[in-house]
Order: C-alpha cells, then structure tokens, then sequence
C-alpha cells in the first residue's frame, strides 16, 4: 500500500518566496503557529515595525508554552513582554543562509542592540546524507551570555516575503532564552 498524501509527492525545487507581507504571512499560517507572536506584535503595535525588519526569527506558539511554564501565563505576557523583547528577533537587513559565511564569522546586530553570531552547521547526520550528495546546512543563531554560548536552532529557513526574511526557530526554542 503506497502512501497518498500529496505534501509526500515530490514537486520539484521549493520556492522559498510567499507573496505577501511579513505579518499577514504570520497571522495566516494555516496552522496558526504564531498566534501568540502575531497577539503580541498587535498590542505593541508593531505590525509596520515588523514589515520594515529585514528579518525577522519569529517563533512559534511552542516557543511560547515554553516561557510561559517557567513564568507565567498567557494573560501577563501581554504585561511581560515588551516591544524591545520582540526586536531581539529582529534584524534591519535580510539575512539569507547562502550570504553567511559558513566559518561561524557572522556577527549581526539586533534592532534592540544585541549580537548574534549566525552560524551555518553542516548536517553529516545520516537522515540528511542519505537524499543528497550537496552539503545540508542548518542555521544557528547564538549569543554569549557570561561566556557561555547559547545556541538556537532554526526550523525553516529562507522564507522571503514581500517585505523580509523570515527563520523560523525551531519549536525546542524557548522564547527569549539567549535573546
């Protein structure tokens, strides 16, 4: 018995471009990943903030369940977290994986003044190797914090909307942990 679920069929090349705002991409994700993003980037205001960032690393519902059984709940954060919380994430410039370096030099600095060293790691891990002969990257963005590095994984990298770049961190991300 063959499977028949059509996201399973090969259908060529992704195309990493969405036709649409870097917020509207957010706040119509078909499975309302960044509903808690979109909730916060509304009572701060920020939704042309948000289109104007080169990049932005949003981060997912998950992220947000993370934070919020270490602090509080879903009601404080609107409290808690403020607008220059929200612009560790972002970035003036579009940051996209094939402009990095992949020696680890790439210093950027946040909207909110902080630096991260985006970081290309090759994947040599078999569930990559085995469908390719190309190098597979994953994108790291890490920080030092009392020197020690925090590292944070991103999902989905690359998605070009008509107004940035979007990474997605990966859902193990707890919001603002090495932000």
């Amino acid at each position: 018995m063959s499977c028949d679920y059509e996201y399973l069929t090969d259908g060529g090349k992704h195309d990493p471009r969405v036709d649409m705002t870097t917020y509207d991409f957010l706040a119509s994700h078909s499975w309302q990943y960044f509903d808690t993003l979109v909730m916060l980037i509304d009572h701060h205001n920020m939704k042309e903030e948000v289109n104007a960032a080169g990049t932005f690393l949003v981060v997912t519902d998950y992220s947000f369940r993370k934070y919020m059984r270490f602090n509080w709940t879903l009601d404080s954060l609107k409290k808690y977290v403020t607008a220059d919380t929200l612009r560790n994430y972002l970035f003036d410039d579009p940051i996209l994986m094939e402009d990095l370096s992949k020696i680890g030099d790439n210093e950027i600095t946040s909207e909110s003044g902080l630096e991260y060293n985006f970081e290309l790691i090759e994947q040599v891990d078999n569930a990559y190797t085995e469908w390719t002969n190309e190098p597979v990257y994953r994108l790291s963005i890490n920080r030092m914090i009392n020197e020690i590095e925090v590292k944070n994984y991103v999902q989905s990298s690359n998605i070009q909307t008509n107004t940035g770049v979007v990474h997605a961190m990966a859902n193990t991300h707890i919001f603002n942990y090495g932000f």
